[in-house]
């Protein structure tokens, strides 16, 4: 009878410790969740903010590219010359605008399929430890469609010379999305599409559009 009693109070100080043990690890990996959220997370978004950013610049930087390169456009084809005045070609230059936008929400809408993979070495700012660690998921999401617009100007350049200015500019908000944080950022780029120098008398009023 007292060796019975013996092994159930060994028993019940194991079944204790083991309890405490469990509540240790709990509140250790809580304490851990707290600082991966206060801390460690909001240094992963801000670097798959930046990675987002990369990805979308060369998303319009190719979209722009693909709707002027061997399109055979010249560039008298974007402005018109009568009796001294210049104007430009609104009609091909929103055509254009169109397209792009056309074409950066298209492959946009591709990029959510791909993930933006974040080592939690990279949030320590320490350059060694930048590659390593486990990786955290981020998926890309446009919000909102791509807004182009162009800037067109007409700027005297000489005796009888003007210098004649295209602008294109592509404005594009995109979200990075984890369960654990998410971060938006704005990507804007301004392409030059004409800065040609056209022989003629500058008119007193030159135009300068932006539509």
């Amino acid at each position: 009878m007292e060796r019975y009693a013996k092994m159930h109070f060994v028993s019940k100080r194991k079944k204790r410790i083991m309890i405490l043990k469990i509540a240790i690890f709990f509140f250790v990996a809580a304490n851990l969740f707290l600082i991966a959220e206060r801390r460690i997370m909001p240094a992963i978004v801000e670097i798959s903010m930046i990675e987002a950013k990369q990805i979308s610049s060369g998303v319009i930087d190719r979209c722009v590219k693909e709707n002027i390169s061997g399109k055979g456009f010249k560039t008298a084809d974007f402005f018109a010359a009568e009796g001294g005045s210049f104007s430009a070609n609104t009609i091909l230059i929103n055509d254009i605008c169109v397209s792009i936008s056309e074409s950066v929400n298209r492959e946009m809408s591709q990029m959510a399929k791909r993930k933006i993979l974040i080592p939690i070495g990279a949030a320590t700012g320490i350059e060694s430890f930048a590659n390593y660690g486990p990786e955290v998921e981020f998926y890309i999401r446009q919000m909102g469609k791509a807004n182009v617009d162009y800037e067109a100007e007409f700027l005297p350049a000489g005796i009888n010379l003007v210098n004649y200015r295209v602008y294109i500019s592509v404005d594009l908000e995109i979200k990075t999305v984890n369960p654990l944080g998410n971060g938006v950022v704005k990507t804007t780029r301004k392409v030059v599409l004409i800065d040609t120098i056209i022989e003629g008398d500058m008119p007193n009023n030159y135009i300068k559009m932006a539509n």
